[in-house]
């Protein structure tokens, strides 16, 4: 979703993003989590659909969640 909204949550802090923006025009973005746990992020298109993804942030920069990424940019659990 291009230019989506993109809420990140940590497991701790559920209720609260700990860092908000915006996609870019090919519906991507990016976080750097500080611990190595599973982030929750939100993804709002502005118009009522809304992806939920969880990212698992591995130990040492591992990739870990990039298909759960691209499961988002390609629309897939949207939904309003």
């Amino acid at each position: 979703m291009a230019h989506a909204e993109v809420a990140v949550y940590a497991p701790w802090k559920e209720d609260v993003s700990l860092q908000d923006g915006s996609a870019d025009n090919q519906g991507r973005c990016a976080s750097l989590p500080d611990s190595h746990c599973a982030w929750r992020i939100v993804v709002k298109d502005g118009m009522g659909h809304r992806a939920y993804i969880t990212v698992y942030a591995a130990e040492g920069g591992s990739q870990a969640g990039t298909e759960a990424v691209q499961w988002a940019e390609k629309g897939a659990g949207t939904g309003a």
